[in-house]
């Protein structure tokens, strides 16, 4: 599926995440209501200059982020935008999972991306974000860098560690919801990407089969109406949780490749 057609989709897919919407089919299609977005950082490097924004600040875990991209102070609604977030820690660095904009802005001039932070920013780890900019039409990119990103920590992120075979490879995860777990239903996505060799790039991983199983341990009793994660595309799995009364909840994920079982990982709440 080509890249445009895919960030569409999850763009889609993250939109109907912070509506206020049923999830059973047949229900209606929730209404769009517009994003209420604060600007996070800027920069600029000679005539182009970027703005990042978000619907929140950003944690641990999925982050929906939009640039506005101008040249010569005019806005730039066709570009390739190339997303490089690096942690710097004493001694070392590495990246974290990204989707790349689709090279067409939005009406409102802006072009849509995804970040999935690993872990929080701190007084010796902080997170900078290089985009590359190539706006239509010009024959050299720019590259621009946004520093010192304040990233919360949030419960959100899982690892397993699976033998590949050639050794073991990590697999990361993250939970992510449209908004606080409450009773009833919620929708959440679950990320899912692997560790590329040079600790910067962080392949999708597409191909898992993952049951949730909810259990609230002082009733000894799950719910009903669950639905399993579905990939969507690039490493995003969409799924909903019913948890069915006020109490303590653990979601428990069970996470699959055919038929061999990779491991578990679980969430506590408190409801």
């Amino acid at each position: 599926m080509p890249r445009y057609t895919m960030m569409r989709r999850l763009t889609g897919m993250l939109f109907l995440l912070t509506a206020v919407a049923g999830f059973g089919c047949g229900e209606d299609t929730p209404t769009p209501q517009p994003l209420a977005l604060t600007k996070l950082s800027e920069v600029a490097s000679g005539p182009v200059a970027l703005e990042l924004w978000s619907p929140s600040s950003l944690s641990v875990g999925l982050n929906r982020v939009f640039y506005k991209v101008s040249q010569g102070g005019q806005p730039v609604t066709e570009a390739t935008l190339t997303q490089h977030p690096v942690m710097k820690m004493m001694g070392h660095q590495h990246g974290c999972p990204s989707v790349d904009p689709d090279t067409e802005a939005s009406a409102d001039g802006l072009f849509e991306g995804a970040l999935v932070f690993t872990m929080p920013s701190g007084d010796a780890e902080t997170w900078d974000l290089t985009v590359d900019v190539t706006p239509a039409g010009a024959t050299e990119k720019t590259s621009l860098t946004l520093v010192n990103l304040p990233v919360a920590d949030k419960d959100s992120r899982r690892t397993l560690s699976v033998d590949s075979g050639a050794g073991a490879r990590k697999l990361h995860f993250t939970l992510n919801f449209p908004k606080p777990p409450t009773t009833g239903a919620n929708e959440f996505v679950l990320t899912a990407h692997t560790t590329g060799p040079d600790m910067m790039t962080f392949p999708p991983v597409t191909d898992l089969s993952i049951t949730a199983t909810p259990e609230m341990p002082s009733m000894g009793h799950g719910s009903s109406g669950n639905v399993d994660p579905i990939h969507q595309g690039q490493g995003f799995y969409k799924g909903q949780v019913n948890f069915s009364m006020a109490g303590d909840w653990v979601l428990r994920f069970r996470v699959a490749r055919g038929e061999e079982t990779l491991g578990t990982f679980e969430y506590a709440f408190d409801i």
